[in-house]
């Protein structure tokens, strides 16, 4: 019996439908998370979240108090208790530190670095900071009375933030988030590049986290590199390079 076109463009409409599904369902992670750095909060990722939420991908945003390492940790495994599914974890300068550490979780899937440490067990920030000088100046620091950090507004603008519009840049530097100092002394334990993939974006002209040092912490953890010619706050200054390194991650997670 003769089949009707009707019933074969039916057919055919199917067929393209169940062959594209596989490629939809293995196209992201679950969820990405995304930690800031130290001074900053959860603002600092706005661009890059905007871009991968566009792009349909689940997005949440770590806030760190900054009082601590520890309660810093505690504040991304809080976030994450609440998610289902596998997690790619992206951290920005310290917080590279913190998902080296909370990335042993097994809902965990990879690791992405931008412009950020990779401490291996038993290193603190302080020491890897020490072995390779950024350009940071000595007298560039603001400590209070209780031990928290600041930078000096002009290293902010002259260094940290130097790729950015000149409005922008003053505006981070009058509104740095105040973090314990201790955090740099805080000796890693465990570490989550030893056993779970890892990413790594390199800002050439970091003048906070030198450069020569984010390629050897890259080299160590075997993370697949990707070199961005800009300064240390990447996610603001690039955050359309920056996202497509954190897409092709989640794609290649699957």
């Amino acid at each position: 019996m003769p089949v009707s076109h009707s019933i074969y463009r039916a057919a055919l409409v199917a067929l393209a439908l169940t062959s594209t599904l596989p490629t939809l369902a293995q196209a992201e992670v679950d969820h990405i998370v995304l930690v800031h750095g130290m001074g900053m909060d959860g603002n600092s990722w706005r661009p890059v979240y905007e871009r991968l939420t566009g792009n349909g991908q689940d997005v949440w945003v770590a806030q760190l108090p900054q009082t601590s390492a520890e309660a810093d940790i505690a504040a991304l495994r809080r976030l994450m208790d609440n998610l289902d599914g596998d997690i790619l974890l992206v951290g920005h300068s310290y917080g590279g530190m913190v998902i080296t550490e909370v990335g042993i979780a097994p809902d965990v899937v990879g690791l992405v670095y931008v412009a950020a440490f990779q401490p291996d067990a038993g290193e603190t920030m302080a020491e890897l900071s020490a072995t390779v000088p950024s350009e940071l100046p000595q007298d560039g620091v603001l400590i209070t009375d209780d031990g928290y950090i600041t930078l000096k507004p002009d290293v902010v603008a002259d260094v940290v933030a130097f790729d950015l519009p000149a409005e922008e840049a003053r505006y981070i530097a009058h509104a740095q988030k105040a973090a314990s100092g201790a955090i740099m002394g805080r000796v890693t334990s465990d570490v989550a590049w030893t056993t779970k993939p890892a990413w790594s974006i390199i800002a050439t002209q970091d003048g906070v986290i030198a450069p020569a040092q984010q390629e050897e912490m890259s080299a160590r953890s075997g993370a697949t590199v990707t070199r961005i010619e800009g300064g240390h706050l990447l996610p603001l200054a690039h955050p359309d390079a920056v996202a497509d390194v954190i897409e092709e991650a989640a794609r290649s997670l699957q």
